[in-house]
């Protein structure tokens, strides 16, 4: 009994360790099918599930998908597409060329996913469609060129497989689209990110009944594990007006409105506390609202706080760490 009572113990510890650290870019399985990403030589991470390739200028890459049909012939459409962060902060790799310029500050990329990445023999690039008989397994040719100018920081899009929903897909009335996403993230061979910019924080066109902020992403690289907070409160530190993230990536260059959850009509010629914070740095704003109900920014009130450094943290989970295992020598000794 005590052997066991030591086994579990041991399990729970393993367990609280195991859930401090956290993944990304993990991948589901919809619609009866699965994708996998093949990984290959400019592969930077192997333990990953998701591309992420250290490229040269002018080179020529092939990648390989797989697959996995269910149990139905299925139809489905293979497509590239840039991502980005959407309305909801979140990653989004299923927008049109067209409606990702409005979420992204560089309007022409180094690399374009619409334009220069090709699915199996076609000439042109753009969608692939193909029907997969039941349970069959096919394995797609992706090939790009990196362009002559090479990637400027990093370049992050996605290759999405979308099934073709058919009448048995239809649930109550609505009839269900399934897709599933691999990553694939680019950079330049030499790329380094040591001069890693904050995110920016502003206030946006505001009124009286809806408050939005503006998020950009100064840099040509990936930010990694973000989670985004701002709310508004008025003079008692009641929260009028309020948006939060969940932990999420931001894609190079991310330029993004965030309407915010108005919860009270806020009133006019009364001034209010705008706070914005993400795990490195808080700005606070203080606010008025016009006669004719427009948000401005009191500039002379506002002030910017210095970012959070992340060494505390560090120590504190080695010191952790340390605590933990003594503990369990201590238990073991007994």
């Amino acid at each position: 009994m005590k052997k066991i009572n030591k086994i579990l113990f041991l399990s729970l510890i393993s367990l609280f360790l195991v859930s401090l650290f956290e993944t990304v870019h993990a991948e589901s399985s919809t619609g009866d099918f699965s994708i996998e990403a093949v990984l290959e030589g400019n592969q930077k991470d192997e333990n990953i599930s998701y591309w992420w390739l250290k490229v040269k200028k002018g080179e020529s890459i092939k990648l390989n998908l797989i697959i996995n049909n269910g149990n139905e012939e299925n139809n489905f459409e293979i497509a590239a597409n840039q991502a980005v962060n959407n309305n909801n902060f979140t990653l989004d790799y299923s927008l049109s060329d067209e409606k990702v310029e409005q979420y992204l500050a560089e309007k022409e990329p180094t690399f374009n996913f619409y334009k220069d990445i090709f699915f199996e023999k076609e000439a042109k690039a753009g969608p692939l469609k193909l029907t997969l008989a039941p349970n069959e397994v096919r394995e797609i040719a992706i090939t790009f060129k990196v362009p002559q100018e090479g990637i400027r920081g990093q370049a992050i899009g996605g290759i999405n497989v979308t099934k073709i929903p058919k009448e048995s897909d239809r649930q109550q009335g609505i009839l269900n689209v399934y897709s599933n996403v691999v990553a694939l993230l680019m950079e330049d061979i030499n790329y380094s990110n040591i001069k890693e910019k904050n995110l920016e924080f502003d206030l946006g066109k505001s009124n009286e009944t809806e408050q939005i902020i503006e998020v950009k992403n100064p840099n040509s690289s990936l930010l990694r594990q973000v989670s985004l907070e701002a709310r508004i409160t008025d003079n008692n530190g009641k929260i009028v007006s309020e948006f939060q993230s969940s932990q999420t990536a931001v894609v190079p260059n991310a330029s993004v409105s965030l309407k915010l959850n108005n919860q009270h009509k806020l009133i006019k010629g009364e001034e209010y506390k705008l706070t914005i914070k993400d795990s490195k740095q808080k700005l606070e704003r203080v606010l008025l609202v016009s006669k004719s109900g427009e948000i401005n920014i009191v500039e002379n009130k506002s002030k910017q706080i210095a970012s959070t450094s992340k060494k505390p943290m560090k120590i504190s989970m080695v010191i952790l760490v340390f605590i933990v295992s003594g503990a369990i020598v201590f238990y073991f000794k007994k």
